[in-house]
């Protein structure tokens, strides 16, 4: 990484005197449920992004490809980073990649898997930026071997709210570094990062698919697949008292495994595709017939013979080939609660899904996770133990009351929420999911001591207050 002082150093600016914020357009987070009218501008250059945050009369929202769910990336004045987005060098040597925070992850990955090499973490989408990956600490299915994406993160370049740039890492600025990495873009802008990659033979995986007829068996199906190198993620039947699902486990695919075609196949091109599918009006197509059908279909296709060979991206990005999937929630949107608790609180991941279905508020999606280690950020959302991930109609009657409810179960449990997936945690909640909350917030006052930095979410959350 290239910053030009390992403190601080100022990018020179082409104009400081005037407000730099003159475009409004109307955003709203990925499961289209905040949709608010903003300033909002993308930079193309370093100058540029300086000016936006030295002269902006608000505060600065950070925004990449716009996949949160909630608020997390919505501001009065937001910045959009997917204009810089250079891959700025690869070294398929050690497996180093060093890149601008704007570029995606399916990008990077353009980039690094022809010549053997892919990130060791990946979310279910790869269409979201670096620097977001960042800034979430996003996990993939495999946590339990490669922890979150934090623990991959070499150096990284933060512009501060005074337009210095400041280079930290695990070594230097330690503090810093875990109060950005999962701190929600509110530390500052991150400009850059060097991100070491995982070496692979090729980009397929062999998917093993089981069926598992009760909720704990599924969770006995995930820890087995702990003892080798794996992906492993259960989707769970939460319309049955049973609590059924099918557990998929991915193994990376040897050259010996692979026929020519798949040899000769590269990722698929770059590019951020979220808004290209019209929200359903009304109340859309998810409701309590569509989501009994769906899973009693998902549950009865055949599972074959053995496991399949597929590229990496089908079975770890489900989500790249499914950008109706908030459009079919209709007018209101989808409200994805996503928690997560320490494995000797298991029993309540039944207790939560028995709850819902007495209360009729069944979940369209629910997919089961193992957690390995905790991230290395202050805010990041892993811990030992589960996390399972519930997609609602923004609709349902008395959806709101029941997720209040289990805010209070979970956080006794020893869980959290996740905050990228999040938009309508109560304030008050966060300091019981969060124990380094304090420390968060007492690094992130002497980046930003003004407070220029911020969204809906900290607005909402109370996230800068000491």
């Amino acid at each position: 990484m290239k910053a030009s002082d390992p403190q601080s150093a100022k990018v020179p600016s082409d104009n400081q005197e005037e407000s730099a914020f003159t475009h409004q357009s109307t955003i709203n987070g990925w499961g289209r449920t905040t949709s608010t009218r903003v300033h909002l501008e993308c930079p193309t250059s370093e100058h540029r992004l300086q000016d936006l945050l030295t002269t902006s009369l608000g505060p600065v929202t950070v925004r990449g490809a716009g996949r949160s769910y909630g608020d997390a990336a919505i501001g009065p004045h937001t910045i959009d980073l997917t204009g810089l987005a250079t891959i700025r060098s690869f070294d398929p040597a050690t497996g180093i990649i060093f890149s601008d925070a704007g570029a995606t992850l399916q990008a990077l990955h353009q980039v690094s898997v022809p010549q053997g090499w892919a990130l060791p973490v990946l979310p279910g989408t790869s269409r979201i930026t670096l620097g977001g990956a960042i800034a979430s600490d996003v996990h993939g299915k495999n946590h339990m071997h490669q922890g979150s994406f934090g623990h991959h993160v070499l150096e990284m370049e933060l512009m501060l709210a005074s337009g210095s740039l400041l280079r930290i890492s695990p070594d230097t600025h330690s503090e810093e570094f875990c109060a950005t990495v999962g701190g929600m873009g509110l530390t500052g802008v991150i400009v850059s990062a060097a991100i070491q990659l995982l070496c692979t033979e090729t980009p397929y995986l062999r998917v093993f698919r089981r069926k598992a007829e009760t909720l704990e068996a599924a969770m006995d199906l995930i820890t087995d697949s702990i003892r080798t190198p794996s992906h492993a993620v259960a989707w769970v039947d939460a319309t049955r008292e049973d609590l059924r699902g099918l557990v998929e486990v991915s193994t990376p695919a040897s050259t010996q495994m692979l026929s020519e075609r798949m040899k000769n196949k590269l990722p698929p091109a770059p590019g951020i595709s979220m808004r290209n599918i019209r929200t359903f009006p009304g109340r859309g197509i998810v409701n309590d017939r569509s989501i009994r059908w769906a899973n009693a279909v998902r549950w009865n296709l055949p599972l074959g013979a053995g496991p399949r060979i597929v590229h990496f991206t089908a079975a770890l990005n489900p989500l790249d080939g499914a950008s109706f999937w908030p459009a079919a929630f209709g007018s209101q949107g989808l409200i994805q609660y996503q928690f997560c608790v320490p494995t000797c609180s298991h029993p309540v991941l039944r207790e939560i899904l028995e709850g819902l279905q007495s209360s009729g508020l069944i979940p369209a999606l629910a997919v089961l996770k193992r957690f390995g280690a905790c991230g290395n950020g202050l805010l990041s959302f892993p811990q030992p133990g589960w996390t399972l991930a519930l997609d609602f109609p923004a609709h349902y009657p008395g959806l709101a009351a029941a997720l209040g409810h289990l805010d209070t179960v979970v956080a006794n449990a020893g869980g959290r929420v996740y905050l990228s997936k999040d938009n309508r945690l109560p304030a008050e909640m966060v300091p019981l999911m969060y124990p380094q909350l304090q420390r968060w917030q007492g690094t992130r006052a002497r980046l930003d001591p003004t407070h220029k930095m911020g969204s809906l979410l900290s607005q909402r959350l109370n996230l800068l207050e000491l």
